[in-house]
């Protein structure tokens, strides 16, 4: 994976070069980990930028696949891509040329002696930020996951949200390699764990919005190791903070996805609602419709005395009605840089202050599923009749994890003796290889790394015979193969087995070993109890997947096979990503269940070197 902390060295581009016929290089903007960006004069005398990605290096495949997402998107507050094509060894892409980005900002306020971004200024440019955030999310159920000063531009006075090389889905896990590619510092703990929410950009907006306002970031750490550690562990300081801001944003900064805001829109609404008094209404959105239908803001301020120096009100109606977004922006409201005299220009005293109101939260598109349905209902016209669940989840459960039971294998022979583990490792991905390999040495094993993601620990069978000088025919040992997480899944799969010809007395002295050298890797790489409070049973057999989008339409089946169940959720494989985090699972091949499918929430997804397809954990959710 590409660090993204760091920058190439040198560029390989020149001022004065075109790489495309007409585009003429002017000067370096900004280097970052998947390339370089240049001011270039367009044909017609008008000023782009233009992003290069080496077509050899891991970013190329990320930022074509995200090309592939976002190309059709188009909205006020998102950096227009206009063109994007392989030149020789680069892929480049041009797009529109901000006046700067929101990290200059905060360092010309910061030079000017302020803490930060003046508050209502920089809430206007979270308003527009949030604005298109969540129009990729609930319109495309995408996630920008990369979303951090320098990737915020100003376009005369207006935020916009650019730099779209690590788009993915919301709600599904990365790709391998390059596509599961982050940036350390702002990337949300569920994304580290493999694992892309529909409010993961939220997280990342929250850090941005601390660290903006008052030149401190949340976190401390100063490696990427120690942040990445922090978010999934650690409690963010927002001790710099207003007050009325750090419970707003202490939700915004959930470990739990579920526990944040619905919508950026509806975050940001309740930072301007604590203390500046705007009221705010984000209504329900319909199905496929934009999170900007209509916002409509209303701007009060405070005595003077709040208000510091003399300030020049503006004279534009709008800044001070009621305005709707469906044709202006409701950051139109607030202040922007070039309205300013000596402070950030804000309505005047004699503005009523309306009643405060909460923001409302939308609709829920699912009041019209059950957690368990008749598939013939999950694909019913919507609204679906509302009906009783045909069986309780505990029912349902039981039936399957019942057959699972009573189809168990016999047990193995002793040649076929093995264990397999797999849990989510703790520990930062660099260090995942240098703990394996503690482990071998301190359990006397040889530990090679025949692979990038892959470790075997090993002790071969030492055959009595040979040693005294007679041929043996009974070479073997046992080893434990260990496979390392991808870059952004952190799940490592284990596993132990007796291999060759060795003698009963070694077998059963493997038999012995395995399970601890197990249990040590276990503990070095997760140093979190891992929660889970039903034994999983083995069951080979049929499962579809129907994927239930965030605007409660379920998509297309995708057939797989189940690996094994529990009490409290199954683990199943499939020739691709199912392509959302919620889903309903039918059992086709389970007596007592046929035509009823069970709702599941993704807990994990990974892809694994010894599988084909890819495997999914999920979650029941149990009423008992």
């Amino acid at each position: 994976m590409t660090d993204l902390l760091h920058e190439p060295d040198v560029s390989a581009h020149r001022a004065g070069a075109e790489p495309l016929a007409g585009y003429r290089l002017l000067e370096p903007l900004g280097r970052g980990g998947f390339g370089e960006v240049w001011k270039c004069e367009a044909p017609g005398g008008l000023f782009k930028a233009v992003k290069f990605v080496p077509v050899g290096d891991d970013g190329f495949q990320q930022e074509m696949q995200a090309f592939e997402r976002i190309k059709a998107i188009r909205h006020p507050f998102l950096l227009t891509l206009e063109r994007v094509e392989v030149v020789g060894s680069d892929l480049v892409m041009v797009m529109e040329l901000a006046d700067c980005q929101l990290g200059d900002r905060f360092q010309e306020c910061v030079a000017a002696g302020r803490a930060g971004i003046p508050r209502s200024e920089l809430l206007g440019y979270m308003l527009e930020v949030a604005e298109a955030l969540d129009m990729i999310g609930a319109k495309y159920g995408l996630q920008h996951l990369d979303v951090k000063p320098p990737n915020l531009f100003l376009v005369a006075g207006h935020a916009k949200v650019g730099d779209y090389g690590l788009v993915r889905r919301a709600e599904r896990n990365g790709e391998k390699s390059a596509a599961g590619g982050f940036t350390p510092k702002y990337t949300s703990p569920e994304v580290l764990t493999g694992k892309v929410d529909i409010r993961s950009d939220q997280y990342s907006l929250a850090l941005v919005y601390a660290e903006l306002l008052t030149g401190r970031f949340p976190f401390p750490g100063t490696t990427a190791n120690q942040l990445m550690m922090q978010h999934v562990t650690g409690t963010p300081d927002l001790s710099a903070l207003p007050e009325s801001d750090r419970a707003v944003v202490g939700r915004a900064l959930s470990k739990d996805p579920a526990a944040r805001f619905q919508s950026c829109l509806a975050f940001v609404g309740a930072l301007i609602d604590s203390t500046t008094r705007i009221r705010t209404a984000a209504p329900a959105l319909p199905p496929n419709q934009t999170t900007s239908a209509s916002l409509d803001v209303t701007l009060v301020t405070g005595p003077r005395s709040d208000r510091g120096p003399r300030e020049t009100v503006p004279s534009h109606p709008a800044q001070i009605t009621t305005l709707s977004t469906a044709s202006k922006s409701p950051s139109a409201l607030l202040v922007r840089p070039q309205d300013r005299v000596e402070t950030p220009v804000r309505v005047s005293d004699q503005v009523r202050r309306p009643p405060p109101t909460a923001p409302t939260e939308s609709t829920d598109p699912f009041s019209d599923l059950t957690l368990v349905m008749s598939v013939e209902r999950l694909h019913a016209t919507r609204p679906r009749a509302v009906a009783a669940d045909p069986m309780t989840v505990v029912d349902f459960v039981g039936e399957v994890v019942g057959q699972a039971l009573a189809r168990a294998p016999a047990a193995a022979g002793p040649q076929e003796t093995g264990e397999r583990i797999r849990f989510l490792s703790t520990v930062p991905p660099n260090l995942v290889p240098l703990k394996v390999r503690a482990v071998g040495e301190r359990c006397g094993l040889t530990v090679t790394q025949p692979e990038p993601r892959r470790m075997v620990l090993r002790k071969e069978y030492k055959d009595p015979l040979a040693r005294a000088g007679r041929p043996s025919y009974n070479r073997g040992g046992y080893e434990v193969v260990v496979l390392l997480p991808e870059p952004t899944a952190r799940e490592v799969h284990a596993t132990a087995r007796v291999y060759g010809g060795p003698d009963q007395a070694f077998i059963r002295m493997a038999e012995g070993e395995m399970p601890e050298v197990l249990r040590q890797l276990r503990s070095e790489l997760q140093n979190v109890q891992e929660r889970r409070r039903h034994p999983r049973h083995r069951f080979d057999t049929v499962v579809r997947v129907y994927p239930l989008f965030t605007d409660g339409q379920i998509g297309k089946a995708v057939e797989g096979r189940l690996i094994d169940v529990s009490a409290s959720g199954a683990l199943f494989e499939t020739p691709s990503e199912v392509g959302s985090g919620q889903m309903f699972i039918e059992f086709p091949k389970v007596e007592g269940v046929e035509g009823l499918a069970i709702y599941m929430r993704v807990v994990r997804v990974s892809s694994p070197t010894d599988s084909t397809g890819v495997i999914t954990a999920g979650r029941f959710r149990r009423t008992d």
